[in-house]
């Protein structure tokens, strides 16, 4: 009898230390998994930053042109050109041609991050644990 104890307390060890094995792999799995998710929120965060900058720079540019050509409606004198010499027309395309330009800029890091997004969850799934 005391030979079938000892094996039983033997085999209870062993499965607990199984167990143990197997919750550590569990832990170490979900540290990277919170490690990864901390990550990707500290980049989705920069990325919101950038973006809002990006939209508050496309407004301000657009709430420029929209008042100098309301003000060109309203048959007032416009804003003086930026550069003394130049003419309100020669002023005003090169405004237009600064808030294209601004614009431009704006949607291609919006580009460049949407492409950024849509490549990032490809290379980093992790491959199917069994």
């Amino acid at each position: 009898m005391p030979l079938a104890r000892i094996l039983l307390v033997l085999s209870m060890v062993l499965a607990l230390v199984g167990c143990k094995g197997q919750s550590s792999a569990q832990d170490a799995e979900i540290k990277t998994l919170r490690e990864r998710v901390e990550r990707l929120e500290r980049e989705t965060a920069e990325d919101r930053a950038r973006l809002a900058e990006d939209v508050d720079a496309l407004r301000a540019s657009l709430d420029e042109a929209n008042q100098r050509l309301a003000a060109m409606d309203s048959g007032a004198p416009p804003a003086p050109p930026a550069q003394p010499g130049k003419s309100p027309r020669a002023a005003l395309r090169e405004s237009l041609r600064d808030v294209m330009e601004m614009s431009r800029q704006a949607l291609d890091r919006l580009n460049q991050s949407l492409d950024k997004s849509l490549e990032r969850p490809k290379a980093q799934e992790p491959a199917p644990s069994k």
